[in-house]
């Protein structure tokens, strides 16, 4: 009775399976590629924060553990403000710091909220099963191309943050020339445009709630 409920595999039913399995290969491979990557980058801006802050191991390591990629970037602002940086390198310092943001929030996303075969080659990572409120729904559509360009960023931005610890300091002329050849990038990664949008309407909410001086 089994053998007359088995139905042949066609060869286009192993293509396709074929092809699916490669999606799928070819997706958390560059998953796989770019959370490593983001781990170096957290780890090279923390290194950063402590040569900048002007604390040596192993003291930084105990003060400084618990600071991940988000408070560090908070952390070296401040010290900008406080050192006074040139208007240059504040401009330097901002121009890695807007892209990693975007890149930080897109990395969480993806661990926090997971991603799910939306389409061929095409994942969807949202937050809709965990917020109560339909304006704070967030989604992105995801793919390999996508990853390995925030990967992409990465890599350049880890150069960037190596020229913020060399804003005073002598290095070799190869590494000025890899790092002046990085601030020429275009950002590969795109965040999407729905995230902007709701932060200008909360924004705006929170001034129509603020009551007037009185």
């Amino acid at each position: 009775m089994g053998s007359d409920l088995a139905m042949p595999i066609t060869k286009e039913t192993r293509e396709t399976i074929a092809k699916a399995l490669a999606g799928l290969d070819s997706f958390y491979l560059a998953l796989g590629q770019f959370v490593a990557k983001f781990s170096e980058t957290e780890a090279l801006i923390q290194t950063v924060f402590w040569e900048l802050a002007g604390i040596k191991s192993p003291t930084a390591q105990a003060v400084f553990s618990g600071v991940r990629t988000e408070d560090a970037m908070g952390k070296i602002t401040r010290i900008a403000d406080a050192q006074k940086w040139s208007t240059s390198a504040k401009d330097k310092k901002d121009f890695i710091f807007g892209q990693l943001k975007h890149i930080n929030k897109f990395r969480n996303n993806i661990l926090h909220y997971g991603a799910h075969l939306e389409g061929p080659d095409t994942w969807k990572v949202t937050n809709e099963d965990f917020v109560h409120i339909p304006e704070n729904i967030s989604s992105e559509v995801i793919s390999p191309q996508v990853l390995r360009a925030a990967y992409n960023d990465l890599d350049t931005i880890d150069l960037l943050l190596l020229d913020l610890i060399l804003i005073n300091g002598p290095h070799e002329q190869a590494a000025r020339d890899a790092i002046d050849e990085a601030r020429k990038t275009s950002w590969q990664y795109k965040p999407p445009p729905q995230a902007d949008r709701r932060r200008k309407t909360r924004g705006k909410t929170l001034k129509q709630q603020r009551r007037p001086a009185s």
